[in-house]
């Protein structure tokens, strides 16, 4: 029994295989028979593929031979990046080497020529540029130590010229005309010299009518005593080296006028006179250079004051403020302006119109000076305004401003007016208004 069962189990996974295998067999049938029903389809879709392959064979070698032309191409590129490089580099070199063309090259003419500027003619044609800049800076500064030396002659006339070729053919133009500039520098120097000589001449003119002028005011101021002075006197401190030296210049000039030299500064007649003219001509140049190239009557003398005291000696004063007394030195002041305003004034008007003058701090002037400025006053056509807080003795009119006083400040007319008089002097009433003098206006 047991070797039955055995032998039917066996038998029947025998069977079970076969079955298995008649499925598997089965099922190989059905996908042969679906596979020979697309066998044409897929022939055709396997030779396109293969025709697709075949192309991009094709295609695939002709980039292989682009690439190859390319990296030939690229390698002679490289080549020739290089032999660029190596011929930078000795452009570079040779620059150092050589002085650099300045930033600032001036403007020329334009060379129109063909020139060959490719890059293996660059490195001489620089090099022949460079030379020929080196030449012409050589050039140049020829030209300028030449012009340099034409200037040291005393040819300066062009420098004021900003472009220097202009500058350049004006000199050249001057030297081929120089007969002609001779001439006409002639006729110039002896026309500078005329007008230098005039001036001059006037100039000292001016100084000896102002020590006439000032002899004829200190007679007038002297006239009467101020104070305890015995004289007062406005003198002139003269510059002596100045005088000096226009006085030389005069006289030269003189023989140059007439003819018996021919420059006032390179006179022949003797070596002493020729120190002599350049002294006086180095002189006055270095006075007119500190006056700001201007020189006049001022640049000759100094005022100065000269005050001489009872049974005293004269002393001279530079500032009339420290000579005297605050009340004798006021009235120098009043003495000496009124004196010079009637000297520029006209004489035959100054008589007619009184005009008024302010005295501040008048009773710093004594009693006596106070009557002969008042008196001199008078006569010279002025009327002193005495301002003091004190009473003054020498007063006629006393004028209150407080009077005057209002919103729109002070206003005064001659009803303000208060004639006064001393008691120790008038015995009897009088008419003030009577002994006023007739005057067109005060």
């Amino acid at each position: 029994m047991a070797s039955d069962r055995a032998a039917s189990k066996t038998q029947t996974e025998a069977l079970y295989q076969q079955v298995l295998d008649a499925q598997k067999a089965l099922e190989d049938f059905r996908r042969a028979q679906t596979l020979s029903a697309e066998e044409g389809e897929k022939l055709e879709t396997l030779a396109q593929m293969e025709a697709a392959q075949d192309e991009l064979k094709r295609s695939s070698d002709a980039f292989t031979e682009r690439v190859q032309q390319l990296s030939a191409k690229l390698q002679l590129v490289g080549r020739q990046i290089g032999d660029m490089e190596a011929k930078q580099r000795t452009l570079d070199d040779a620059l150092r080497r050589r002085q650099l063309l300045p930033a600032d090259l001036p403007f020329g003419t334009p060379f129109m020529d063909p020139v060959d500027d490719s890059m293996d003619n660059l490195l001489p044609l620089l090099n022949d540029y460079q030379d020929s800049w080196q030449g012409l800076l050589r050039a140049d500064g020829q030209i300028e130590a030449l012009y340099a030396q034409v200037r040291l002659k005393g040819v300066a006339k062009f420098d004021s010229e900003d472009d220097v070729e202009r500058r350049l053919q004006l000199l050249i133009n001057a030297y081929a005309h120089r007969t002609d500039e001779a001439l006409t520098l002639g006729k110039a120097r002896r026309a500078a010299v005329t007008d230098i000589a005039r001036t001059l001449r006037n100039i000292r003119s001016d100084y000896d009518s102002l020590e006439h002028q000032l002899a004829l005011f200190n007679r007038e101021i002297n006239k009467r005593q101020v104070s305890n002075l015995q004289s007062f006197r406005i003198v002139l401190a003269p510059n002596k080296e100045a005088l000096k030296h226009i006085d030389q210049i005069i006289h030269s000039a003189g023989q140059y006028e007439e003819g018996e030299t021919l420059s006032v500064f390179d006179l022949s007649q003797s070596a002493e006179q020729d120190n002599k003219n350049e002294e006086a001509k180095e002189y006055l140049a270095r006075l007119v250079a500190a006056n700001h190239n201007q020189l006049g009557l001022k640049d000759l003398f100094e005022l100065a004051f000269e005050i001489t005291k009872v049974h005293g000696q004269p002393v001279i004063h530079t500032d009339i403020d420290g000579a005297a007394s605050n009340g004798t030195t006021m009235t120098i002041k009043a003495l000496t302006n009124m004196y010079l305003l009637l000297h520029l004034m006209d004489r035959d008007q100054a008589g007619r119109v009184r005009l008024p003058y302010y005295l501040d701090e008048a009773a710093d002037i004594d009693e006596k000076n106070q009557a002969a400025l008042l008196e001199t006053s008078l006569q010279l056509g002025f009327v002193p305004i005495l301002a003091s807080v004190k009473p003054q003795v020498s007063a006629q009119v006393a004028i209150d401003l407080e009077g005057g006083s209002g919103p729109n400040g002070i206003y005064i007319d001659e009803a303000d007016w208060k004639y006064i008089r001393r008691h120790d002097v008038v015995k009897a009433p009088v008419n003030v208004q009577a002994d006023e003098p007739e005057l067109d206006e005060v």
